[in-house]
């Protein structure tokens, strides 16, 4: 799909957003969780895009108002993404405490995942897990130490020196591939900055996640009374899922932001 087609849905994402955020200073809570629902939906698809889940707009429409499970599916890849990490020498200068903090948090995340065209009231002790895990995410940092290059290059060639023992072959594979980066500080700023992007992208799709599991078939809800529901009515202050759409907009809102970037950065 082309950058301008996820941009447009981006834009009315953001739209969305803007729009719940005035409804709900109004106190107009229904409609300001509609347009919450909303901009999580079509946030979702515009990532769903991005990473290739979707590759025309049938896939889009097929999906409608369910996309969890688009979301289970990125989740498990991005911790796969996440896995490979563990496996490289700059974890061995680093150390794995900020990895297995993240490995928790997306794992966290996935526990949540309900059935399809089930409403499920989140109290309000779930909701702040929900927030915290995407707190801790949006704050991850790599931290590296101050001889940080040196000391990558010198566990680096000590890494490709061990696999030669093993597997010369293979090992003068690797060598070639990352002889440049062992040299070259431009390519280990790259390398830094790859591993603070999968920190990022944790995140964002953590927010994607939650957005939509909050708001799971709520577009009907806010949207239509029936003989025994008014929706003016069931959404207030009351619901911990209204209390909470605030807190969940801001972040959603930086998704977003993030989101657009990305599509900007795409080829």
């Amino acid at each position: 799909m082309t950058k301008d087609y996820v941009k447009t849905w981006l834009d009315i994402a953001v739209d969305d957003l803007k729009a719940s955020s005035l409804l709900f200073e109004s106190k107009q809570y229904a409609t300001s969780f509609y347009h919450f629902q909303q901009a999580s939906e079509k946030g979702l698809k515009a990532y769903a895009f991005l990473a290739k889940i979707y590759r025309s707009e049938k896939d889009a429409y097929k999906t409608s108002h369910h996309p969890l499970q688009v979301f289970s599916k990125a989740m498990r890849e991005q911790q796969t993404d996440i896995s490979s990490m563990t496996n490289s020498p700059i974890m061995g200068i680093i150390g794995d405490d900020v990895i297995e903090s993240h490995t928790q948090n997306l794992n966290l995340i996935l526990d949540f995942l309900p059935a399809k065209d089930v409403i499920y009231e989140y109290s309000s002790k779930m909701l702040d897990k929900m927030l915290e895990a995407v707190k801790g995410l949006k704050a991850a940092k790599m931290i590296y130490p101050e001889n940080f290059k040196d000391t990558f290059r010198q566990k680096m060639i000590l890494f490709v020196q061990s696999i030669k023992e093993i597997d010369l072959e293979r090992g003068m594979d690797i060598e070639a591939f990352y002889q440049e980066g062992i040299i070259d500080d431009q390519l280990l700023d790259e390398s830094k900055a790859s591993l603070q992007y999968v920190m990022d992208k944790s995140y964002m799709i953590a927010v994607l996640f939650y957005s939509n599991l909050i708001s799971h078939n709520h577009n009907n809800y806010t949207r239509y009374p029936d003989l025994n529901f008014n929706p003016l009515k069931y959404y207030s202050l009351k619901k911990p899922i209204v209390k909470k759409l605030p807190e969940f907009n801001k972040h959603l809102l930086t998704a977003l932001i993030r989101l657009k970037e990305l599509n900007d950065r795409s080829a």
